[in-house]
């Protein structure tokens, strides 16, 4: 196990940037998220060949971060992901969970993340966020067992996503 305290190293995004690299699937249950804050690099992506992202709240409203790269570089490997058919996004509505978590890859060679999940390199929240990293067999059947439970009861959103990433990328170019 790996404990991420946002202050040692590696950091759960570096950690989470290799994981995927390494990965062939990847499936995410992340409460909220913010469009603005990903920074997902196409090297990261390039091995992932099923992404599915079961998201509880999608904060589309704050796409502009003064602070982020430019929106163009870091939705660029998502829409291109989007578009080849490697990535699902579900909406939860009522269905709950906590705390946030994701499994990369299965089995043997699978890691279990739960906690804080941390798409971009600074550290977006003041304070202390925490997760860990498991690699536990067991445990990664099992979250992959709950995954796929709450997945089922959700709906699809990837057309509302990819139209949020797509307003956030003209922002960033306009």
């Amino acid at each position: 196990m790996i404990l991420f305290d946002g202050r040692g190293s590696p950091s759960l995004r570096e950690y989470l940037g290799r994981g995927l690299g390494e990965a062939r699937e990847a499936s995410f249950a992340i409460r909220r998220i913010r469009l603005a804050r990903l920074d997902l690099r196409a090297e990261e992506l390039h091995g992932v060949r099923h992404c599915r992202v079961l998201l509880g709240r999608l904060d589309a409203d704050t796409l502009a971060d003064p602070g982020a790269s430019p929106a163009s570089a870091r939705t660029a490997a998502l829409l291109d992901m989007a578009a080849s058919g490697r990535l699902e996004v579900r909406s939860a509505g009522l269905v709950a969970w906590d705390p946030d978590f994701s499994v990369l890859g299965r089995g043997e060679g699978g890691t279990l993340l739960f906690g804080c999940h941390q798409f971009v390199s600074q550290q977006p929240v003041e304070g202390l966020a925490m997760a860990c990293a498991i690699r536990d067999p067991d445990a990664v059947r099992l979250a992959s067992v709950r995954f796929e439970e709450l997945w089922e009861r959700g709906h699809d959103a990837l057309e509302a996503v990819t139209d949020a990433l797509c307003r956030s990328r003209s922002i960033g170019d306009g």
